[in-house]
């Protein structure tokens, strides 16, 4: 167990997808408790065998805590889709249908894009806020999870635009103040337990960087998801130096920040791993997190960089007109070039 924050890499897991459905196997279990610092169980984990997603994140848990402890493991609930399959809590029987959004034209519910069978919560519903809510808080309480990971938040708000064009400029507007109704409801439900939430970006789409939130108080902690890959222009460098800008700046405010990327943001997974944790040691402070998903939880690819890092000599310094960075931290220099994507680590000897 670890008593500073850089004695290992800080590591964070959102453990989700089809193959956690039979719960975690026992080297999965280790490996989170062991060497993570914060684990989010999704809505996968434990469902298959356990019958929901409750039973089966409810057992997952347990688990974690008797290996250790002291790991913050938060419960996953997403603003924006109706897991009807997935959650009990959220079955068709007991969810009014009045509660999903419906299309204008027709009367249809509403799709995610990228799940055709999941449907959208309408969030400017106040029995929906309730129920959601209510749900929640009760979940939190009643299993012991140290806190909650609100997920969607970005599909509503910073993509209103998207809904906007399949809804009406009104109804995208109303779901997204919808969303800020939820988070203040939830912060006021659950004042002691931290709220994380996804997430931040710098984006043209996005012109807070999604700090809003935690500037509000209602969020204690926040995901920078994808970093170096997904939709333009987050892997232009431009765009990444302002990522990493915008995560050091919320975590001189202590707030807790997630940097997530992730094995596409470099055309070799290995390589982007070397890339990804580059730039984030060259931005990250001791609030800061590093998340990036490894098929089947293995400690394998992530070994070379579990080891001592101690603490940073000071800020990253700019080369070559800000693309370059380098910092120094007692047992390691870091080196990453974010128009090339080269990356390098030099290690103290012993």
């Amino acid at each position: 167990m670890t008593t500073g924050h850089w004695d290992s890499l800080p590591l964070f897991a959102h453990v989700d997808g089809a193959e956690y459905g039979d719960g975690l196997t026992d080297a999965q279990a280790e490996f989170l408790a062991h060497e993570h610092r914060i684990v989010v169980l999704g809505k996968w984990v434990g469902r298959t065998r356990h019958g929901s997603t409750e039973a089966g994140n409810a057992i997952a848990l347990r688990r974690l805590k008797e290996i250790n402890p002291d790991l913050r493991v938060h419960c996953f609930w997403a603003v924006n889709d109706q897991f009807s399959a997935f959650h009990a809590a959220a079955a068709v029987a007991r969810v009014p249908q009045d509660y999903i959004v419906r299309h204008p034209d027709g009367g249809e519910y509403l799709s995610m894009p990228h799940h055709q069978d999941i449907f959208a919560w309408d969030t400017s519903h106040p029995e929906l806020r309730k129920w959601w809510v209510t749900t929640i808080v009760d979940r939190v309480l009643e299993e012991g999870w140290d806190g909650v990971h609100v997920d969607g938040i970005k599909q509503y708000v910073m993509r209103r635009h998207v809904k906007a064009a399949a809804l009406g400029h009104e109804v995208a507007a109303a779901l997204a103040a919808g969303v800020d109704i939820l988070l203040a409801d939830l912060r006021a439900a659950l004042p002691d337990r931290p709220i994380l939430y996804n997430g931040i970006k710098s984006s043209p789409w996005w012109p807070d960087g999604g700090r809003r939130y935690l500037d509000a108080g209602l969020a204690d902690g926040v995901l920078l998801e994808s970093f170096g890959c997904g939709a333009a222009p987050s892997a232009e460098p431009a765009w990444m130096l302002a990522d990493l800008d915008l995560v050091s700046a919320l975590d001189r405010r202590n707030k807790v920040v997630v940097f997530g990327s992730k094995p596409d943001a470099r055309p070799d997974p290995a390589e982007a791993l070397r890339f990804s944790l580059a730039c984030f040691l060259c931005s990250a402070g001791s609030n800061s997190y590093l998340r990036f998903p490894l098929p089947g939880l293995g400690r394998e690819t992530f070994a070379p960089y579990l080891r001592p890092i101690g603490a940073p000599r000071g800020p990253a310094e700019r080369l070559d007109g800000g693309l370059r960075l380098r910092r120094d931290f007692e047992r390691v220099s870091v080196e990453v070039d974010l128009d090339t994507g080269a990356a390098r680590f030099d290690w103290a000897a012993g």
